[in-house]
């Protein structure tokens, strides 16, 4: 299977802006012969949206948006993440029940949609207060060729914490014994972050039997920042396939090949050992240079008391502006 693996920077509110760059992205791995692509968690709106999700106009704006996006794909099997309401009416300009979701796009339509089970509410998550939670689901299928021929392959699709938490969305994908499982995320970035990933989704790979690929939102918003770090691993725990942390990047490959040509357990390989500063650096920067960006603001002054600090957010501000 040709997977490829959405690592961009989505703008918060920014719905055309999005849009169209996630519509980019499809025509971009339509032409690759791509048969699954990966966009993170609420690539659609931006992560978080917070209190924007209380608005029923900018739900049903989404829904357009998500609609038009639906009717351009075709062959390749998009999983776009995206706000959606439930079927209940809209009352008092809000939403009675919103759901966390993965559309799965193909042939001009919204085929199926996954919603997320496990909403996460401690540190910088409060998906509580927006989300009500979704049943685990049932396995998508995608079409792909093997040999010449075509293979019909069943897929289990996850949302960020559907994985990272043991509970009914966990026992479900082992009862469903999925073909590989594909997993969006908008994982926040801490120093040492893509390590305990690559373990997580390890140790997921061995239960399930099967291989996992994980897309991870790349960008910063505000007081976060998100690394990317995408990624492949094997039923076996292996990681296969990795893009670049703090960078854009449609990550496009081969699944059987990475297989094929994977080093096991070689976690120290595939990360190639960033230094932590250098990692902390990068992350410093790409949180900064977001923070002026999407805030659009057009000049920026630095406070400068001549210590070593100082010298720090200068040579920083320099990077990123």
């Amino acid at each position: 299977m040709r997977v490829a693996l959405a690592q961009l920077n989505f703008r918060v509110g920014d719905l055309e802006g999005n849009k169209d760059k996630i519509l980019s992205a499809l025509s971009y791995v339509e032409a690759e012969d791509v048969e699954l692509c990966l966009f993170p968690e609420l690539a659609l709106c931006g992560y978080p949206p917070e209190d924007l999700l209380l608005k029923g106009g900018f739900i049903q704006e989404c829904k357009s948006a998500l609609d038009e996006i639906a009717s351009q794909s075709k062959t390749c099997t998009a999983l776009v993440g995206c706000p959606l309401p439930s079927e209940k009416p809209l009352e008092n300009d809000k939403w009675p029940a919103l759901y966390n979701s993965v559309a799965v796009l193909r042939n001009g339509s919204i085929e199926q949609v996954v919603k997320k089970s496990h909403l996460p509410n401690y540190a910088v998550f409060d998906e509580h207060r927006y989300f009500v939670e979704g049943a685990p689901s049932e396995p998508i299928v995608v079409d792909t060729k093997q040999d010449g021929a075509k293979v019909v392959k069943k897929v289990g699709v996850a949302i960020c914490e559907d994985l990272w938490v043991d509970g009914a969305a966990v026992s479900n994908m082992k009862k469903m014994k999925p073909d590989l499982v594909a997993q969006i995320n908008a994982s926040p970035y801490y120093a040492g972050k893509n390590f305990d990933r690559c373990n997580l989704l390890a140790r997921r790979a061995t239960e399930f039997r099967c291989p996992v690929v994980s897309v991870n939102l790349i960008g910063g918003q505000d007081e976060l920042v998100f690394d990317g770090g995408s990624m492949a691993i094997d039923y076996d725990g292996a990681v296969i396939a990795m893009a670049e942390q703090f960078k854009e990047d449609i990550f496009i490959f081969d699944l059987n090949d990475a297989i094929a040509k994977k080093t096991k357990n070689n976690l120290s390989a595939v990360l190639k050992e960033t230094p932590r500063e250098e990692e902390i650096y990068e992350a410093l920067v790409l949180g900064t240079r977001d923070y002026v960006k999407k805030n659009g603001f057009e000049e920026v002054v630095i406070g400068i008391s001549g210590g070593i600090d100082s010298s720090l957010v200068a040579v920083i501000a320099t990077d990123a502006v």
